[in-house]
């Protein structure tokens, strides 16, 4: 996931669509439909909750330790601030600040310089906002990103109820729009620490194909197929495949 240096504003708003074009509205103009498929299944929902609280904490007295000495490593390996906060798209269109541990460098220009000497990644990185290999990525970041160390800060926001242990990929409000009408699903769920297209290959798949995986877990979630992402999921994290 990238890390721009530059942050938005923040705003408490639903994207909908108006007149072609994307824009920030209040929660009020959501339309019916999706209205109703946001308050559907209120008990399934209730146990989606207590089950991301109760795993959440579960984790982060294991995670937590080690996200401790991931923090200290940070700031004197790498010389960075820790986190990196971002805005991310929750449900509703709710726009929240999302937390991860820093595993790029700041530079602007270490990705200006790569992309014009690297067609190919520039292409790569058009079309997904993913790099292979990202120059401003540091050794410690290069590590906590192919076990997914990085996204430990989450958990916080799991307990805050602004994401969910499963769900679709958080994105960023311009990563939102950038999905045309599929951003439209992405309104009914909370955004996941893992998910569909996490365990389908991750990094590995093209735009298209996670813009495919995230609907789909939209339009179709169920506990049980929680049940088997989470089940896929530590062999995914454990072998580091399609990381990035």
């Amino acid at each position: 996931m990238d890390e721009p240096t530059n942050s938005l504003g923040t705003a408490s708003a639903v994207v909908e669509r108006d007149r072609g074009a994307l824009t920030a509205t209040p929660a009020s103009h959501v339309s019916a439909a999706t209205k109703h498929r946001l308050t559907a299944g209120g008990l399934a929902w209730g146990i989606k909750r207590i089950f991301d609280i109760c795993l959440a904490l579960m984790l982060l007295t294991i995670a937590g330790p080690i996200m401790l000495v991931c923090l200290i490593l940070i700031a004197l390996i790498d010389r960075q601030r820790p986190f990196y906060i971002d805005e991310r798209v929750g449900r509703s269109g709710w726009v929240f600040k999302c937390l991860k541990l820093r595993t790029l460098r700041p530079d602007p220009t270490l990705l200006a310089h790569y992309l014009s000497e690297e067609p190919q990644e520039a292409a790569r990185y058009r079309d997904s906002r993913k790099l292979v290999n990202d120059p401003r990525k540091t050794p410690l970041g290069a590590f906590l990103r192919k076990y997914s160390l990085d996204e430990t800060p989450q958990l916080l926001n799991v307990l805050l109820g602004q994401m969910s242990i499963i769900g679709p990929r958080p994105l960023a409000p311009h990563e939102w729009r950038a999905r045309g009408e599929a951003a439209r699903d992405l309104l009914l769920v909370k955004p996941g620490l893992t998910g569909l297209w996490q365990v389908s290959g991750r990094s590995d798949l093209t735009h298209d194909e996670r813009v495919v995986y995230d609907s789909r877990y939209a339009r179709n979630w169920t506990l049980l197929l929680d049940l088997k992402i989470l089940l896929q999921t530590p062999y995914v994290i454990l072998t580091g495949r399609g990381a990035t």
